[in-house]
């Protein structure tokens, strides 16, 4: 199977379903086509190719497409069914503001966050940043102790599964 991480909660993220030829194919072979279908039926008719494999964006979650390989010389083929998987990042209670206490170092552990985050966060990993591009690379984390610059802070947490490493990133 195909996995990648859905990065907005809608189960449709894009794929680049050419990459299965390689594990098909085994070794270079000469005198082949190869297409991509949606259905058995459209493999059967040679019907409705996906138009542009190298950006294909599922339509359910999981889906099977098929991968027809024909021998150009005997034009026989196979189908291979192929599933792709969209794993969906932690869901999140998203909030705007998140009120502090002031405090005489201007100190606050950022853990605290977490809670109003999730209820349930096994499995799940909490980052924190100044911008959302660190946020997205995973660098430059802060120190879950933070020193906080002015009552008015912006940052950026990172959410991740530690098991598929699908991710969302959000700013308060």
């Amino acid at each position: 199977p195909l996995v990648e991480c859905d990065m907005n909660y809608d189960g449709s993220t894009e794929f680049d379903i050419t990459i299965a030829e390689s594990e098909i194919l085994d070794v270079r072979q000469d005198n082949i086509e190869i297409a991509y279908f949606e259905t058995l039926a459209d493999v059967s008719a040679d019907a409705n190719a996906i138009a542009n494999p190298e950006a294909y964006n599922n339509i359910s979650n999981p889906q099977t497409v098929y991968v027809k390989v024909t021998n150009t010389i005997s034009n026989c083929y196979v189908s291979v069914p192929m599933e792709l998987i969209v794993n969906l990042p932690p869901a999140i209670d998203p909030f705007e503001t998140y009120e502090i206490c002031a405090t005489e170092n201007n100190n606050f552990n950022l853990t605290e966050i977490n809670g109003a985050l999730m209820d349930e966060s096994f499995n799940v990993l909490f980052s924190y940043f100044t911008n959302e591009s660190d946020a997205r690379a995973n660098t430059n984390t802060l120190d879950t102790n933070y020193t906080y610059q002015s009552t008015n802070d912006t940052l950026f947490v990172r959410v991740e599964f530690s098991t598929t490493h699908c991710f969302y990133v959000h700013e308060f």
